[in-house]
């Protein structure tokens, strides 16, 4: 009976070592452990609701660590990024990344909430750790619930990984009962690749994930037009979006808000081919393009 009991105690002492160390809050330089030619890529969603329907932008990015440098408590890196924008643009760029105070906890504090109402305010908080989460190490999340008026509702949540950086992340944006319109920004890693070991799948930024950016059912009419440019498919948040009219030759034309307005006066333009591009007025990213013809 006593052996029993011995060998359940250590047992017992076992899981609990395990369950520590499992919750041990993982530290930046651990989070942030980046070796070069690790390749990280990221798919970003903009899902918009509206009542009885939603709409979702799919962006992409690629980070590729170049050089690492650690000085004291701070670790220097040079990344090569590749973004894709909604019109399968491509753009590329150095960026210089710094992670200080690297044996301090991911979790050494968040920026405190300020209520804006009285009544009508709550916050939540936690603190989770995971484990083997994209077929790596630890995981730990962090999510915030904020509420700042009667009418909107704020939420984030942000997963890090042992030796991923922030593999999740998640904004929601909710104005609610009024219109029962809201936004989820969500990012999360789709591949990676660290000296050996890869998960995912790897896109290939030329050619890849091009029947996403059609989400959005718009269009610009007629085409051929001499007077106004009517657009279809913006619903109620034609506010938010602001257009830009180019030449052949690149040279901007003109840009401006859209406001409550769905149509686009074009008798000042001469005959000839034009470009209209659509953004998003709030976070700038690229909605719709199409070439029109002044006849």
């Amino acid at each position: 009976m006593k052996q029993v009991i011995l060998l359940f105690l250590m047992f017992s002492a076992l899981c609990e070592a395990m369950a520590q160390d499992t919750l041990k809050p993982l530290l930046r330089k651990e989070v942030f452990d980046f070796q070069v030619g690790d390749v990280m890529q990221y798919e970003h969603i903009t899902e918009r609701f509206f009542p009885g329907s939603s709409k979702k932008i799919y962006t992409y990015s690629q980070v590729k660590t170049l050089s690492r440098k650690t000085i004291k408590d701070t670790i220097f890196y040079e990344n090569e990024v590749k973004e894709k924008d909604l019109l399968g643009n491509i753009e590329t760029y150095i960026a210089q990344d710094t992670i200080l105070h690297k044996d301090s906890s991911i979790f050494y504090g968040l920026p405190s909430f300020i209520p804006v109402g009285k009544e009508d305010k709550f916050r939540e908080q936690n603190t989770i750790y995971y484990q083997n989460n994209y077929g790596y190490g630890n995981l730990c999340q962090n999510s915030v619930r904020e509420k700042a008026s009667l009418n909107e509702s704020l939420s984030y949540i942000r997963r890090y990984m042992k030796g991923l950086g922030l593999v999740y992340w998640r904004y929601d944006n909710y104005s609610y009962p009024i219109d029962g319109k809201g936004e989820i920004y969500t990012s999360n890693v789709t591949y990676y690749k660290k000296t050996n070991k890869t998960y995912g799948t790897q896109v290939d930024f030329i050619t890849a994930l091009n029947d996403k950016f059609n989400e959005f059912e718009i269009s610009i009419y007629p085409n051929p037009a001499s007077e106004i440019l009517h657009i279809s498919g913006l619903e109620d948040d034609s506010h938010d979006v602001y257009y830009e009219i180019y030449d052949i030759h690149g040279k901007k034309i003109k840009q401006e808000n859209m406001l409550s307005n769905t149509n686009i006066d074009v008798t000042y333009l001469a005959k000839g081919l034009y470009v209209v591009n659509l953004y998003n007025l709030k976070n700038k990213l690229p909605l719709f393009q199409q070439k029109i013809i002044i006849h």
